[in-house]
């Protein structure tokens, strides 16, 4: 298991390769224990799957064409980084795993560099109120002289229309987080 939430009726999990990251989600009925429903993916980063109104949300490190990760740099402004990070939003009916939307997604900076860099995290998503938010879950401990000098400055957030996932906003906010 890399991730585990019960909503209503249902139990969702996932199954981590390397205790970070799945290739499968899925949803079993609490009663009888029997398989909902099963996607499978390339690489989803387990931090990143969120569930809300009915739906589940996750970004996965998919096969993507050399078009379609031009394309989603190019909706961010975001053309010749460094070390693009373009993975593929993922919506499903939280009920039935029905595919309701995917789309590439530019989260380079969201906090997809290495784990072990001061001040850097794995990417993560939460849901609220119709948005889908990515953005990273810095471990920011002692490094307040790097915040307030603005060498995390890079840090993005992403927000998608968690119906359509269209982009409702993107920008580096340096943001710190304890």
């Amino acid at each position: 298991w890399g991730y585990i939430a019960e909503v209503g009726d249902l139990l969702y999990g996932s199954s981590s390769r390397d205790y970070a990251q799945s290739k499968r989600i899925f949803a079993l009925d609490i009663h009888s224990g029997e398989p909902r429903w099963v996607y499978d993916g390339t690489a989803i980063k387990d931090i990143t799957i969120a569930i809300g109104d009915g739906r589940i949300f996750f970004a996965d490190a998919a096969q993507l064409t050399d078009e379609q990760r031009a394309d989603a740099l190019r909706e961010t402004g975001n053309e010749n980084p460094a070390k693009p990070d373009v993975r593929m939003a993922v919506c499903l009916d939280a009920n039935t795993g029905q595919k309701l939307w995917e789309r590439p997604l530019d989260l380079t900076d969201c906090g997809p560099g290495s784990e072990r860099e001061v001040g850097r995290g794995p990417l993560m998503a939460m849901y609220k109120d119709g948005m889908l938010v990515f953005g990273g879950a810095h471990s920011n401990g002692h490094h307040w002289h790097q915040c307030l000098s603005a060498e995390f400055a890079e840090r993005r957030i992403v927000v998608l229309d968690a119906d359509n996932g269209s982009l409702l906003w993107h920008k580096a906010l340096g943001y710190r987080i304890r």
